[in-house]
């Protein structure tokens, strides 16, 4: 988005919107990237998939590439303290998308569509939880020690 490119315009005008931007364009720009030759040794992918159906799609993805996901990072945090960051990043950094009616309809869809897939990753032991509290520097502690990196 802040470089401008005409995938980012696309993405901007659901991000403003406070919405998710669609599975087809999502998973297009997740291949764009993992061709980059920095993702060659593995990528990260922060908040997706967050539906069964982009599950489905990255994981077909990635048996296309021969790859899979090998580790899914589940930061633990209350709802509250999850509204209480999102409230005041919108007040810091002037996020159109943190409302305090975008971040209830987000939390819902969180709850009815992502939350279930915590079930499916944990039947492959894939699923690591990490307390999402303390400094950044603890928490990008323990999702180092957890990726072995």
């Amino acid at each position: 988005m802040k470089q401008g490119t005409p995938l980012g315009l696309e993405i901007q005008k659901y991000y403003d919107e406070g919405k998710l931007v669609p599975d087809s364009v999502v998973l297009g720009m997740i291949k764009d990237e993992l061709d980059r030759p920095a993702a060659k040794g593995g990528a990260i992918l922060d908040g997706f998939p967050r539906t069964a159906a982009q599950a489905e799609l990255v994981d077909r993805t990635l048996a296309q590439r021969g790859q899979r996901l090998n580790h899914i990072l589940l930061l633990d945090v209350t709802e509250e303290e999850l509204v209480r960051r999102m409230s005041a990043r919108a007040r810091v950094e002037g996020r159109t998308d943190d409302t305090p009616e975008a971040i209830a309809t987000r939390l819902q869809v969180y709850q009815r569509d992502t939350a279930p897939l915590i079930a499916h990753y944990a039947q492959r032991g894939i699923v690591h939880r990490v307390p999402g509290t303390g400094t950044v520097e603890q928490i990008a502690g323990e999702v180092k020690r957890i990726i072995g990196r």
